[in-house]
């Protein structure tokens, strides 16, 4: 990575932010009227338009308790599972019914379709990167932290609102690390039936700051979303020097 004695790395980094529902009959403290909605004024936007209310008069985004109140039944979910494992697959398949009794659409991995034969109503997310991001409005994570990191990789696949945010996630702990979980995979109907009633009823949800990472050198640069940490690596023989930016303010050079 590092060519040249000098060289000179510029590690850039943006704030993104995932928003993580929490259950509904978790206690809450009152919220202020301060709001952000993530809904679209243009008229070919799909996805179903929601407002987060923060809990406090300032809005910084950084890990911060807000509710979000979707403005109509949610029409579309992403649902991400754990891979190869029974169990899991045996509850998002229940999900799945659930969900299409409600008449609301289903998006997998092209590769986990095979194992929704006996679920009707479930496409497979575009990830070609050619046609028109997905319209999702709730991201289903089952699984564990590692399930969910690679949920937050399908992002850049996803229709985003005005404001750039994403559509909020649910994350149902059903692996070996659940930090991230917002309530274990069991609880996964009681949770569901709370956000399929968020348009009359707000849910709690946390937001959680992401990573927009960019890596500019001389010749070269590469950009990617990071959602806990970010690593650079130099494998080369000489040393090289790291200015670090956080949106957009230098921080260090290492």
């Amino acid at each position: 990575m590092c060519e040249k004695m000098t060289a000179l790395w510029r590690l850039r980094v943006l704030s993104d932010h995932v928003a993580h529902v929490v259950d509904a009959a978790a206690a809450r403290r009152a919220c202020s009227a301060h709001s952000v909605q993530s809904s679209s004024t243009v008229s070919n936007a799909r996805r179903v338009g929601c407002t987060f209310t923060y809990e406090d008069a300032v809005a910084v985004p950084s890990r911060r308790r807000v509710t979000v109140h979707w403005h109509e039944p949610i029409r579309c979910v992403l649902l991400i599972k754990k891979w190869q494992q029974q169990k899991v697959t045996a509850i998002a398949c229940d999900i799945a019914a659930w969900l299409h009794s409600r008449g609301i659409g289903i998006l997998v991995e092209k590769g986990d379709l095979a194992e929704y034969v006996s679920n009707p109503g479930i496409s497979a997310l575009d990830t070609s990167g050619k046609g028109p991001k997905a319209a999702v409005d709730l991201v289903v994570s089952l699984g564990g932290d590692g399930t969910f990191l690679h949920a937050s990789r399908l992002f850049r696949f996803l229709e985003r609102g005005i404001n750039k945010l994403l559509p909020p996630c649910l994350v149902l702990g059903a692996g070996s690390l659940g930090f991230l979980a917002t309530a274990p995979a069991q609880e996964w109907e009681r949770c569901l039936q709370s956000i399929s009633l968020a348009h009359k009823v707000p849910v709690p949800c946390t937001l959680r700051t992401r990573l927009l990472c960019s890596l500019q050198g001389s010749e070269s640069s590469e950009t990617w979303y990071a959602l806990n940490e970010c690593v650079v690596l130099c494998r080369g023989k000489h040393i090289g020097k790291l200015a670090l930016y956080v949106d957009g303010t230098f921080v260090t050079l290492v």
